[in-house]
């Protein structure tokens, strides 16, 4: 065997490592991507609640006693609504293991709008006015949307070649929250004080839920 046989068997052998390397690397990217989203939203999720303690005014100066409760129930409230979408997303990251890039794409839109409820629950419990509660409405339903968006990009592919009757169900899903979330909308047009208090007393109600659920069962 001459020189440039031997020069082009290990060119083969190198392309050959390389296109398998390509290959593993590819199939590892979902897996640390899943991985470095959940330390992400953890991270993200804990400066969001953290923050929303600098909202408080101390009952200094000009401040009175009861400017200083109210922002302390507003604190809470936006707390505990903001802690049910982790739990809801935590549980959505449970369910697979390799993240896409449009589930990626998916999360962060679901991070910046999550950024928003702090500043829109300040807003309704201030201002209790149409305006004010369907704009809540509509970043309500935008960060419920994307987190069943985020489900079904990480299980189409799975659910396409297993189950195709099960994306019909997704799909379902996904319509009925949008009704759902927009009949809500509507319904703050005309009785704003009675959605403002759907709106932040569900979400806590299912976060203080979530551990007798999980007793009974």
């Amino acid at each position: 065997m001459n020189k440039q046989n031997v020069f082009s068997e290990q060119a083969k052998e190198v392309r050959t490592r390389l296109e398998e390397k390509r290959k593993q690397t590819q199939e590892e990217i979902p897996l640390l991507t899943h991985n470095r989203l959940c330390a992400l939203n953890d991270g993200v999720i804990a400066i969001i609640l953290t923050i929303m303690a600098l909202e408080i005014h101390l009952p200094v100066d000009n401040i009175s006693y009861t400017n200083f409760l109210v922002d302390v129930g507003i604190f809470f409230t936006s707390f505990f609504v903001v802690a049910n979408f982790w739990y809801e997303n935590h549980l959505t990251f449970a369910t697979f293991k390799k993240a896409t890039h449009q589930v990626l794409v998916f999360n962060f839109s679901f991070l910046a709008l999550l950024t928003l409820i702090p500043v829109l629950t300040k807003w309704i419990m201030l201002d209790v006015s149409r305006l004010a509660v369907m704009n809540y409405g509509v970043v309500y339903l935008l960060i419920v949307l994307l987190q069943s968006l985020i489900f079904s990009a990480a299980h189409l592919q799975t659910v396409q070649s297993k189950n195709p009757f099960l994306v019909g169900l997704m799909r379902i899903r996904i319509v009925s929250l949008i009704l759902l979330n927009l009949g809500l909308i509507a319904f703050a047009y005309f009785m704003p004080k009675i959605a403002m208090i759907l709106y932040l007393s569900l979400p806590i109600y299912s976060f203080l839920a979530r551990g007798r659920e999980r007793k009974q069962a």
